[in-house]
């Protein structure tokens, strides 16, 4: 039996991530050959195409280098004081070392933060940031001398914040109703693109290369699946421990 695309609705995916996916559709589309499929094929790359404009005119603000810098700017700022407290964690002062102890905690709670997408580093920088700021971690920060480590990451992390939320704004203003708008007719065009594809499979079989765009396609749909149930799970944990914290 031949094998067909399996079904896969794109609207959960955040507009870059559904770029991502209806471009990696396009670039192993070359495969697909025949007159009408080629009829479909040029309206699904003439709604990406317009897509990836639309989605251009949000990209090009100027904020969005300045987000970029004072990212990697907060970063350095978590690096300085993850590493200032690893080594006083060898200090020879043994409250030192139990101070940098504790702290170390935090950062093994919360994890590393840069390779986030920046909405959940903001989170951990966050929670971070509080805890650090906390009576619970005062002295410790006193007795490894990091209040100037810790001010740092305060500050930087105000500024991405600050920056972040004009960029965003700014983009929303920009480009929203038109991403949204090309994003409607390109999943039109990609349901009809599915479409030809399996009822072409359906009588022709999987000859011609259409078999081999079928399996390309169908991993890339399974591992999209594993994105959004990851992300599922990790919404509900999330979730949970604010409940949970609301309990307490």
């Amino acid at each position: 039996m031949a094998t067909l695309l399996k079904k896969f609705g794109a609207q959960w995916m955040r507009n870059e991530e559904h770029f991502g996916f209806m471009t990696f559709v396009s670039g192993v589309a070359d495969k697909l050959t025949g007159e009408a499929m080629a009829k479909v094929l040029a309206a699904f790359r003439a709604a990406l195409q317009e897509e990836d404009l639309s989605l251009e005119q949000q990209r090009k603000s100027e904020l969005t280098a300045s987000v970029v810098q004072l990212d990697v700017e907060r970063d350095r700022a978590w690096r300085a004081l993850q590493l200032l407290s690893m080594s006083a964690s060898l200090s020879v002062d043994a409250a030192v070392a139990a101070s940098a102890d504790r702290v170390m905690g935090l950062f093994d709670r919360y994890g590393d933060p840069r390779d986030l997408p920046y909405t959940q580093a903001n989170g951990v920088y966050k929670n971070l940031l509080q805890d650090l700021a906390s009576e619970a971690y005062s002295a410790d920060i006193k007795a490894m001398a990091a209040d100037i480590h810790v001010r740092t990451m305060k500050e930087k992390c105000e500024a991405f914040m600050t920056v972040f939320t004009n960029r965003n704004a700014e983009q929303a203003a920009l480009g929203a109703s038109r991403v949204k708008e090309a994003r409607r007719v390109l999943d039109t065009a990609w349901r009809n693109l599915w479409q030809m594809v399996n009822v072409t499979v359906s009588v022709d079989g999987e000859g011609d290369g259409i078999g081999l765009f079928v399996g390309e396609v169908n991993r890339q749909i399974d591992y999209q699946r594993t994105v959004k149930l990851n992300r599922a799970n990790l919404n509900a944990k999330k979730r949970g421990e604010k409940e949970q914290t609301g309990q307490e």
